[in-house]
């Protein structure tokens, strides 16, 4: 009886004694969270007390939104962010790539440590400090390229036996098909033909092979067909800059004059042959057949051979059992199909000519400054930075109404455009009504009304925007709020502007922790308004010019 009672009390201080240490435990671990919980509540309102000074210091608030809201939302970010002479805009996407580039530019200024670097990093800051050592560059002038050229098959024929005997082309020893699988696989460079690997299409979980389209000299296939003025003016830009390159690097100078008219030729057949962007639809360059079909269907060129000298199975080994039945979508079809009707009945030195100033072009920026300063020279010429960005936001544009309207496909270019802008107009207007909403609500009633209220308008806000899509109705729904608003030119700039402050308040909802916005911090939310500034950020952009703000329409 002794011995059971002296054992229930052994089990019954043992209980406690684990009772105790639970408890104890668990006391410990509530402090040391309530402790993180504290520090992070601390930090993220520390975030948030930072995040809105710098959405404080772009607003004006001396200015009355109601009479002139552009100010009001900009006059700070104007007046703390002159546009730079060398840009022909400015914004806060140019000022946030630039502060990256800082801070990517003080990481890769660091010593090499084979102990804390990982192999990619130690390559990234070596090649950084190489390019950087402009007194190298300057040393080597173009010997690296012409060492280069000096090998098979990269010899430029223009160059003939200036650069060496080892350098001289010989038409017997050319191959297309090496050539371009070289060009493609060892320098990245896309001449004639675009091979890539992305999503299939149609079954977006597979990768599959596409073939396309290359790009050419000129940032514009027009510019090669076009006989205005203008785009004449760029084709002679090009002409002089590809003779003028070819005789930097040794080239006779009639020779050059002579062999880059033909390369110049050539080049104008193959912009002839381009799809041009307006006929690029989704259905129409999906084409999806095996490599074998391909081959029957364009017999004069070796495409499984290109497709395995360009893939490096060192890198893939699985990949070198590629044979005809490999599925690719050949996007262009037709575009081959002339291709290769031109190469055939062109001159295998043209083709050499043209392929190898394709490499030479690409790697003009790693040369010392007598050739960039050419090339920057062509470049003023032929493709001003506006320019380029105006067209390349002009297709961007009729890209994503194709993918915004309802099913229905926008075969003509302009009217895709036309429909896209109205788009742009309707989202800038709901964007002043939610910063407005956002920011009496933020300063004026409690977290809780708060964001109860800005979630019942972002539904609202969607419900608009899907029944416009589906009805079709941009055009109206736009003019009739114009007139009721009476909305001027600058009040739509002010509109867009106001567009970049709320996207930089809800990616700090999104991505920020903790918060007082956190109760509507949703993944849905931040997609659906950072495609709406894709889109309205696509068709205004803001210059400089003759001492006051002009609106260039996308």
């Amino acid at each position: 009886m002794e011995a059971e009672t002296g054992s229930t009390m052994e089990s019954g201080k043992g209980t406690n004694r684990g009772i105790r240490i639970a408890l104890a435990l668990f006391i410990g671990g509530t402090l040391v969270l309530g402790t993180l919980l504290f520090l992070g509540k601390w930090s993220s309102r520390d975030q948030d007390t930072e995040l809105a000074a710098a959405i404080m210091s772009k607003v004006n608030l001396s200015v009355d939104p109601c009479e002139n809201f552009f100010r009001f939302a900009c006059d700070g970010w104007i007046s703390n962010n002159p546009i730079p002479e060398d840009m022909p805009s400015y914004g806060v996407y140019p000022w946030l790539r630039h502060n990256v580039d800082l801070k990517l530019k003080a990481l890769l200024e660091k010593s090499v440590s084979r102990r804390r670097d990982t192999e990619a990093v130690q390559k990234a800051k070596i090649l950084y400090s190489s390019c950087m050592n402009e007194k190298a560059i300057e040393k080597a002038d173009a010997k690296p390229l012409l060492h280069i050229l000096r090998h098979s098959p990269f010899r430029w024929p223009v160059l003939e036996a200036n650069i060496g005997p080892e350098g001289v082309w010989s038409e017997r020893k050319f191959s297309l098909l090496q050539t371009l699988a070289t060009f493609r696989g060892q320098y990245s460079n896309s001449v004639f033909i675009r091979l890539y690997v992305s999503p299939d299409d149609k079954a977006s979980n597979e990768h599959i092979l596409k073939l396309d389209q290359a790009t050419l000299s000129l940032a514009v296939r027009e510019d090669f067909l076009d006989n205005t003025t203008e785009a004449k003016s760029y084709r002679d830009a090009l002409y002089k800059f590809m003779v003028d390159t070819a005789v930097l690097l040794g080239a006779n100078s009639s020779r050059a004059e002579h062999d880059m008219k033909s390369v110049l030729r050539l080049e104008i057949k193959i912009a002839e042959i381009m799809i041009p962007h307006e006929n690029r639809t989704s259905e129409a360059m999906y084409n999806k057949m095996n490599i074998s079909e391909l081959s029957a269907m364009i017999p004069q060129f070796d495409w499984l051979g290109y497709i395995k000298k360009v893939i490096d199975t060192r890198l893939y080994p699985h990949l070198k059992d590629i044979g005809p039945s490999e599925n690719v979508v050949v996007r262009v079809p037709q575009y081959f199909k002339d291709l290769f009707r031109i190469l055939g009945a062109e001159r295998k030195k043209t083709i050499a000519n043209y392929l190898v100033w394709r490499m030479v072009y690409s790697r003009i920026p790693n040369l010392s400054r007598r050739f960039q300063y050419r090339w920057l020279e062509f470049s003023r010429v032929s493709c001003s930075i506006l320019k380029c960005f105006i067209r390349g936001q002009l297709y961007m544009l009729g890209e994503v109404l194709m993918l915004t309207t309802s099913g229905k496909k926008k075969n003509n270019f302009m009217d895709g455009m036309w429909g896209a802008c109205n788009l742009n107009s309707t989202l800038n207007l709901f964007a002043l009504v939610h910063f407005t909403q956002v920011y009496l609500f933020t300063i004026t009633v409690p977290q809780a009304l708060h964001s109860g209220c800005i979630i019942i308008f972002r539904v609202i806000l969607w419900a608009i925007q899907s029944c416009s899509n589906i009805i079709g109705t941009y055009t109206s729904l736009y003019e009739s709020l114009y007139h009721l608003t009476n909305i001027t030119q600058s009040h739509t700039i002010s509109l867009t502007t106001s567009v970049y402050i709320l996207c930089i308040l809800e990616f700090q909802n999104f991505a920020g922790g903790g918060g007082r916005n956190s109760t509507y911090r949703s993944y849905f939310s931040f997609c659906v308004w950072l495609i709406s500034l894709s889109i309205m950020s696509s068709k205004f952009i803001y210059v400089i010019g003759k001492d006051k703000i002009s609106l260039l329409h996308g």
